[in-house]
């Protein structure tokens, strides 16, 4: 995203294609601008080369391998920067020019490979983010799903959906867990950021989770109202104000092939149509939520296409792991290059 000027310009603070630029603030680093003529921002220096002693494709390298060590040097500081003056004193290897040549092009060549690698990386990871909503699609938009009976949502739980506790929480570790819309992720329930609350013995027993529970996210974001995920049990824990409890009738729904459905593109798309839209945040109410219409086949089968979807989702979730810790080894390569060029080691 760029600011746009009208006006004089002086040409010291022009820049054109191919320009060294430093980042002297916040990121602190070396970029070649390759964005069409453009100006100077006051926290960015352009550096011009003595072609005499340095080539500038060298000096990039250099450049940035400089910028990375005084990264380290100021990591956790609030606001990083660097004068122009500490800029102009940092000292850099200096080869002949062939071999500056020799460098740059090897590290050019590397540097290639490596945004080929991220970038095939990158792809495969959006591709894996997308493998949950597919396996979802696959059984609810499927023409078998087409002919199964529907009731609404009210019709399988033992009650109306029941808000949590708007008492306060906080990270003390005294009382019990409560789970709030963070807690709830891709279907899932995660166990870490909690916060703890202390309530008297008849709220305590209000608000405890029960597993196969079924936790609804009412408020947020467009795109995050209606995140849904079964209390799987694991933990002793109460619920916040911001999510509704379904608690499904077991002799008629199964919770987690529920959940399934309300995360699925055809739950999502309910939710979309019924949502309520406020300053900043949308919600949609446990009422709302009580005429879903729910698709349903045989109990057996539920529980057969649940388990099959937890088995899917959970390949998935290894698979980007996987892909994530790839795409965080390549994007640590560049550094590593760097290194070792600046240690004489190409």
């Amino acid at each position: 995203m760029f600011n746009y000027f009208e006006g004089r310009v002086d040409p010291r603070n022009l820049v054109n294609d191919g320009d060294l630029l430093i980042s002297w603030s916040a990121s602190l680093d070396a970029y070649k601008w390759c964005g069409g003529p453009a100006v100077l921002n006051q926290h960015i220096f352009k550096v011009a080369e003595k072609r005499e002693l340095i080539r500038r494709e060298y000096l990039y390298f250099a450049t940035r391998q400089a910028m990375r060590e005084i990264r380290l040097q100021v990591h956790g500081a609030t606001m990083r920067h660097i004068t122009k003056p500490e800029f102009e004193a940092i000292q850099i290897p200096l080869p002949p020019l062939e071999e500056q040549k020799r460098i740059a092009a090897i590290l050019n060549e590397q540097m290639a490979a490596v945004e080929r690698a991220r970038a095939a990386a990158e792809a495969q990871l959006e591709a894996a983010k997308a493998l949950p909503a597919a396996y979802l699609r696959a059984v609810f938009s499927s023409p078998e799903s087409q002919q199964w009976p529907r009731k609404p949502l009210r019709e399988l739980c033992e009650s109306d959906g029941q808000y949590g506790t708007s008492e306060k929480a906080d990270p003390s570790g005294v009382g019990l867990p409560v789970l709030r819309m963070g807690n709830i992720l891709d279907g899932r329930i995660l166990w870490d950021d909690l916060k703890f609350i202390q309530l008297p013995k008849v709220e305590e027993e209000k608000y405890r989770l029960v597993k196969g529970d079924l936790l609804f996210n009412r408020t947020n974001s467009a795109e995050l109202v209606g995140k849904t995920a079964v209390y799987d049990g694991s933990h002793d824990a109460v619920f916040a104000s911001y999510l509704i409890r379904f608690r499904i009738e077991r002799t008629r729904a199964d919770s987690e092939f529920v959940c399934s459905y309300i995360n699925s593109e055809c739950g999502r798309r309910f939710i979309e149509q019924n949502m309520a839209r406020a300053i900043g945040q949308v919600n949609i109410s446990a009422s709302t939520m009580h005429r879903m219409p729910i698709p349903l086949p045989p109990l057996i089968n539920q529980q057969r296409i649940a388990a099959m979807l937890n088995d899917q989702m959970a390949s998935a979730e290894q698979v980007r792991k996987a892909i994530e810790e790839e795409l965080d080894a390549i994007n640590k390569l560049p550094a590593a290059l760097l290194r070792r060029a600046f240690n004489g080691e190409l």
